[in-house]
């Protein structure tokens, strides 16, 4: 597989997972997925998409945690860490707080 279609496929695989799926995904497992070496995916993703594939991944998890909370107000952070693959939810807070500014705890997502 070329390196644009497989940093396409890439792309492509990751933002079409559910929160859960996205949850438990790693470079090895999308790596084992494509056929590839994972040094090799890891490279070629960063060549064309200019950041590394592990902090892509991370992006789309705290996308789709985003739109989660939009549909489960009720949800606590210790549930959402969870379901989005983070054992630690201190650290999955601090990680959403850089991402969107805000702890989950007190994000609200339609506050403009």
């Amino acid at each position: 597989m070329d390196a644009c279609k497989l940093t396409e496929t890439t792309v492509r695989t990751v933002v079409e997972m559910d929160l859960e799926e996205i949850g438990r995904i790693t470079i090895d497992h999308l790596a084992a997925r494509f056929g590839v070496d994972r040094t090799l995916l890891c490279k070629r993703f960063k060549r064309e998409q200019g950041i590394t594939l592990g902090l892509f991944i991370r992006k789309i998890k705290m996308v789709k945690c985003e739109l989660y909370l939009c549909g489960h107000r009720d949800i606590t952070v210790k549930q959402l860490s969870r379901i989005s693959g983070f054992e630690d939810a201190e650290y999955f807070a601090r990680i959403f707080k850089s991402h969107f500014g805000s702890l989950p705890s007190r994000y609200d997502p339609f506050d403009s």
